[in-house]
């Protein structure tokens, strides 16, 4: 920390005075750089504007669709699990709205839509080529390219999600209407795809094992059955407690197995119609639309903040070079009159005035 002995570093005293004066050569610098502020804000919004102008035209498909949540397992189904130690989900949470929205840009979706062949623009009727071509996909191989092509066309889809109605919906933005429509039009059908073989292939597994569990306890229940038809040929007369207590034992355990084995099979008969019936779809609210024309530039939006920008880079680049022009001025070069003058300037006094408070 410098000590108060050096005058050289002694904090400088700053009042309103010199901060009027600061303000009007600021103002005076501004007046006389009026024709560089000018060259900057023209300067950067007739660029932007000429960016604006020559970049591709690009199309919007939009589309919407909520998704339909499975039934929850009936009670005695969720019974019937609880005793053999399965657990099942009501499968909410694999099929809201979020997951669809997230399923959307997934690989398992997009994958398949990169390396489809699509109508090239501009092309005869009947030239195809698939998507990642389209794009201008970078790479060597054809693996790279579809690895980069869902890169690419993950950033042209933008998605939006309904907290409150579940409604998920998803813009699909490229150079070429037709494309746009068709690429959109292939993310629903993907995800219908999804849930008629990830959702499907879940529900079979489940009856599969139902229909296994079934046939393990009708072979437990005969041979109960055939226990108990044994043991009453054997004996005809039961006044004996022993036998009285046997043939009671023998009874309940194949009430016991009659009654898993009966709702092991209505489970089973519910797992048939579920495995059909019950595979989540998607209720389509918007198809994908043809874009009927192309998308608003947003010429004058772009214009007016690229000269906003011009006019804050002009300003430090009148600042800058006024400071630079006072620092050096009449200097020559010496290192210690180039100190003093860093010392001395206004902008120092300020620090030293800002630190002080």
């Amino acid at each position: 920390m410098p000590s108060p002995e050096s005058p050289a570093l002694a904090p400088a005293r700053f009042d309103a005075g010199e901060t009027d004066s600061a303000v009007l050569g600021f103002l005076r610098v501004i007046a006389a750089g009026e024709g560089t502020l000018v060259r900057w804000v023209l300067g950067a919004a007739l660029l932007t504007a000429l960016f604006v102008t020559v970049r591709a035209p690009r199309y919007t498909s939009y589309a919407s669709f909520t998704p339909q949540i499975r039934r929850a397992p009936s009670g005695a189904a969720a019974g019937l699990a609880a005793q053999l130690g399965i657990s099942i989900s009501s499968g909410e949470a694999g099929q809201s709205p979020q997951f669809y929205n997230e399923l959307l840009v997934s690989r398992a979706i997009l994958e398949p839509i990169i390396a489809r062949p699509f109508g090239v623009p501009g092309a005869a009727p009947g030239d195809s080529a698939p998507l990642y071509e389209i794009l201008d996909a970078p790479g060597r191989t054809s693996a790279q390219r579809i690895q980069s092509g869902i890169r690419l066309l993950r950033r042209k889809v933008r998605r939006t999600v309904s907290i409150r109605t579940g409604l998920v919906s998803y813009e699909v933005t490229l150079g070429d209407a037709a494309i746009a429509h068709a690429v959109s039009n292939a993310m629903l059908n993907e995800l219908q795809t999804f849930n008629v073989t990830t959702r499907q292939s879940s529900a079979k597994s489940e009856r599969r094992f139902t229909e296994t569990r079934a046939q393990i306890l009708s072979a437990e229940l005969r041979r109960m059955e055939d226990s108990l038809e044994v043991f009453l040929t054997k004996n005809r007369e039961t006044r004996s407690p022993s036998l009285a207590f046997v043939q009671d034992r023998l009874s309940r355990e194949l009430l016991l197995r009659q009654s898993l084995y009966t709702q092991v099979a209505q489970a089973l008969e519910q797992a048939k119609i579920e495995e059909v019936r019950d595979t989540p779809v998607l209720s389509v609210v918007d198809s994908p639309s043809v874009p009927p024309r192309r998308d608003p530039r947003g010429l004058i939006k772009y214009s007016v903040l690229a000269a906003a920008v011009g006019l804050l880079l002009g300003l430090v680049h009148l600042a800058g070079a006024r400071y630079l022009g006072a620092l050096f001025s009449g200097e020559g070069g010496d290192a210690t009159a180039t100190v003093g003058a860093l010392r001395s300037s206004r902008l120092a006094r300020l620090l030293a005035f800002v630190r002080r408070r």
